[in-house]
C-alpha cells in the first residue's frame, strides 16, 4: 500500500470517491471485492472450490507464436501451468509479456493452441477473459 498517498476510485468513467491510504486499508475484503478491487493481503484470498474450478486440470500452451509483420515476437514451444497455482510473467520491457497475455486472452490471434480441458479458439478465450 506504500505505492500512493491518495487513491481515486473510478466507476463508469467517473471519480466516485477519494481515499487516503488508511481509509482504503479500512475497507473490508468483501466491500473491496464489490468495488472490483483486489485484496490488499494475499493471505486473505480464498480459493474458488466450485465444481467447475475443480474440473480444470491445467492450462496448456503448444507451439504459440505471434508475429508483427514478418518478425516473430513470441515463441513458446510448450508450457503447462497446473491448475491452482499463482504465476507471474516477468521480463524486461519488450520481452513479450503483454503480447503473451493478449494471445492468452484472445485479443491477438496467435499460431498454436491454448487448452483448458479443450482447445480454445481466440473467440472462446475472449469470452472467458472478459
Amino acid at each position: 500500500m506504500d505505492s500512493a498517498d491518495r487513491f481515486y476510485y473510478m466507476e463508469d468513467g467517473e471519480i466516485k470517491d477519494i481515499y487516503t491510504r488508511k481509509q482504503l486499508e479500512e475497507i473490508d475484503d468483501y466491500n473491496r471485492g464489490e468495488m472490483g478491487l483486489r485484496a490488499l493481503n494475499l493471505n486473505s484470498l480464498i480459493a474458488n472450490n466450485s465444481e467447475h474450478m475443480k474440473s480444470l486440470q491445467s492450462m496448456i500452451f503448444e507451439d504459440i507464436q505471434y508475429y508483427y509483420g514478418k518478425k516473430r515476437v513470441l515463441n513458446i514451444p510448450s508450457l503447462t501451468i497446473p491448475f491452482g497455482q499463482i504465476v507471474a510473467i516477468i521480463g524486461d520491457n519488450g520481452a513479450g509479456k503483454s503480447t503473451f497475455v493478449d494471445c492468452l486472452c484472445g485479443l491477438k490471434k496467435s499460431k498454436g493452441t491454448i487448452s483448458i480441458n479443450k482447445v480454445l479458439s481466440h473467440k472462446e478465450r475472449i469470452k472467458n477473459s472478459y
